[in-house]
């Protein structure tokens, strides 16, 4: 399907009003996914980690647009 739970979720969150450390929290938490999928599955699920990778990257991309630079990381 066309559902993607991870960007649905980020939209609801920076929609909301006052949101940018939320949203920051929630890249991190996905970040904190991939991170943990990699190093649990290293030789497995590697279509699924590089989905949770692509949504990170356009959570990034979707946070700078509206909120400015992320903070360091």
């Amino acid at each position: 399907t066309g559902f993607n739970a991870v960007r649905e979720q980020y939209a609801r969150i920076a929609a909301a009003p006052h949101s940018r450390y939320i949203a920051s929290m929630y890249i991190d938490n996905v970040r904190s996914l991939a991170r943990r999928m990699e190093k649990t599955f290293p030789d497995r699920l590697k279509a699924e980690r590089q989905t949770v990778i692509d949504d990170v990257t356009w959570m990034k991309r979707a946070f700078a647009e509206k909120y400015g630079p992320e903070k360091a990381e």
